[in-house]
């Protein structure tokens, strides 16, 4: 049964090979002519040379030239590439088209080349040519009519080329009204400075005491092409920001104490702007975060730095100003929602509890760029 298999794929495999392999010469470098069925290999470079169940390959810098069937292929070195090609067109063009085997092309053009395969490569092909015969606008008129191409195809556009009428690129009204209907994704950087007050409570008591600080900010926005209608009002940001304050004695606590807070944030979030097209765009928006703080004090005589952070929810309301650079002011008051931080730490003597709750409303300017 083994043998029986082995027979059969055997068989196959010679089917196979027949359908690929086409009686002809080659001719060696060395001058030596080797006769049998070839087949040229560009995706190893090879050139395949095969006598009954004797198949040798040959580097394409070994060859010369080599006839298989009625067509004669010559060794081509384009940008230190070598070929086995047959020229579709007539030497002294400006652009040669070359049969490199069964569907693979090769095109030169202005110093560039490329080679492509008819069906692997069928999607690219546009845009390959395109690109290589940019200097002629009606070209890529003719590329955008074609849904499929065959060798007849790529020698007339390569023969409408040479003799086109060269100039700088220009959009074809197809090209214009794409780019038209085409939206890309809108984004900007900001940066911003500002102050806040920290309201500080203790042990979730009613009763605050405000601390002043000030703070820098960086920041992108950022209104995707997919939100269709909606670019340009909706807007996701990604931002952050360091607040700092003074030190402050609080008196509503039980026992004195003071600190200063150091804050560091990170926030995303969604902002929706009106009036877009405006020169003055009202925001609504709200972000997500967590920040990280730093207290810094004492308490009892007891000195302390402790670290602490929480998530929080952020609201803002704000408008941002057109500048004849196109640029964009922004004022902008967020409120961030109440969070605690449990600073109960040791000392020598006894544990010192202290749960203090922070409540921050900030307003800033930013410059978006």
């Amino acid at each position: 049964m083994k043998n029986v298999i082995l027979l059969c794929a055997l068989a196959l495999s010679t089917i196979a090979s027949a359908q690929i392999f086409i009686k002809g010469t080659a001719i060696l470098k060395n001058g030596q002519s080797l006769e049998g069925k070839l087949r040229i290999d560009n995706t190893t470079k090879t050139l395949l040379i095969k006598n009954g169940f004797d198949l040798k390959s040959y580097d394409f810098d070994q060859v010369s030239s080599a006839q298989i069937g009625k067509k004669n292929y010559n060794l081509l070195t384009v940008n230190d590439n070598n070929y086995l090609a047959q020229q579709l067109n007539e030497t002294t063009a400006k652009a040669s088209l070359y049969s490199l085997g069964e569907d693979h092309f090769l095109i030169t053009v202005n110093n560039q080349s490329k080679s492509f395969n008819l069906d692997s490569d069928k999607t690219v092909i546009p845009g390959t040519l395109s690109l290589l015969f940019n200097d002629c606008n009606e070209i890529r008129q003719t590329v955008e009519r074609e849904d499929s191409y065959s060798k007849q195809d790529l020698l007339n556009i390569t023969n409408q080329y040479n003799n086109c009428s060269y100039g700088t690129y220009a959009p074809t009204e197809k090209e214009i009204k794409r780019a038209n209907n085409h939206n890309t994704d809108r984004a900007s950087f900001y940066v911003g400075a500002g102050g806040n007050l920290n309201n500080i409570s203790f042990f979730d008591r009613d009763d605050t005491e405000g601390v002043l600080g000030g703070g820098l900010k960086i920041g992108v926005i950022a209104s995707p092409s997919f939100l269709g209608n909606l670019q340009g009002n909706l807007h996701f940001f990604l931002e952050g920001s360091a607040n700092f304050t003074d030190d402050k004695t609080f008196s509503n606590n039980e026992d004195p104490v003071n600190f200063s807070i150091n804050s560091y944030r990170a926030q995303l979030g969604l902002e929706y702007l009106f009036n877009k097209t405006g020169t003055i765009k009202p925001i609504l928006g709200v972000g997500l975060g967590a920040t990280s703080d730093t207290f810094s004090g004492s308490i009892t005589g007891n000195s302390f730095d402790i670290n602490g952070g929480n998530p929080f929810i952020a609201p803002r309301l704000g408008a941002r100003f057109t500048l004849k650079n196109n640029k964009h002011i922004g004022v902008m008051i967020e409120y961030i929602s109440s969070y605690e931080n449990d600073l109960t730490f040791p000392t020598q003597d006894a544990i010192i509890p202290l749960e203090v709750g922070n409540q921050n409303i900030g307003i800033g300017i930013n410059y978006y760029f």
